[in-house]
């Protein structure tokens, strides 16, 4: 973009340097052998290719213990809106319209998500999760996905 004299626009785009607020409200429930965790939370960066696309996350996770072993359930939502005013000005013909546009188009996002997942507290203080994810995108062009994740909790 600088090359071709659009230095304002690539400054627009970069977000070296750019301010941003970050609001979130959580709570955590763990009672008994219950336990539930809700979390909302909202970012904007201004002057950006993020500014005016006010991303909004949120989700719900409920489990219970048995023993060693907790399963859990999640449900969750992540919106972004589509940043086009970053191509004002740009003609659709330019070989930058596209760029500038998919560097817009980025950043948007609507789609839910559902995961149940296990943990295993196995040994003191060391426990394994596992957890299947589907995530389903309401954007055009954006694929559906599954995700299988696995790790070791180490807790000191």
């Amino acid at each position: 973009l600088r090359a071709l004299g659009q230095g304002a626009r690539a400054d627009a785009i970069d977000y070296v340097d750019d301010t941003g607020s970050f609001k979130s409200l959580g709570v955590s429930i763990d009672r008994n052998d219950w336990l539930a965790t809700a979390e909302i939370a909202e970012s904007e960066v201004e002057d950006s290719v993020l500014d005016g696309i006010g991303r909004r996350d949120w989700y719900v996770s409920m489990g219970s213990r048995f023993g060693t072993v907790t399963p859990t359930l999640t449900y969750g939502e992540r919106h972004a809106d589509l940043n086009t005013a970053i191509r004002a000005g740009i003609p659709t013909a330019s070989p930058l319209y596209a760029a500038v546009t998919a560097a817009g188009a980025s950043q948007a996002l609507d789609e839910s998500f559902a995961s149940a997942g296990v943990r295993w507290d196995f040994a003191e203080k060391v426990a394994l999760k596992a957890d299947y994810t589907r995530f389903d995108s309401d954007l055009p062009g954006t694929p559906d996905a599954d995700l299988v994740s696995a790790g070791l909790v180490f807790t000191f």
